[in-house]
């Protein structure tokens, strides 16, 4: 049996430098999901963050909040 999959989503964060590595990890439960970025700095430390995503009823994801380390 083959599978094929196409892109619905791009999941993006606002405001995040390159260097941020925004989506170096995730993962999924059920409707939610978690992205990091491991090197965000917002107090110049780069401490990370994490920007939880819930999926909607059509199956999109939303932002929720995001977490700094």
């Amino acid at each position: 049996m083959s599978s094929y999959y196409s892109q619905i989503q791009e999941i993006k964060s606002e405001n995040i430098e390159a260097s941020a590595n925004f989506g170096v990890s995730c993962a999924v439960s059920g409707s939610v999901m978690v992205v990091t970025a491991s090197m965000e700095d917002a107090t110049d430390t780069n401490t990370g963050a994490a920007y939880i995503y819930k999926k909607h009823s059509d199956g999109s994801w939303g932002f929720f909040q995001k977490i700094l380390g």
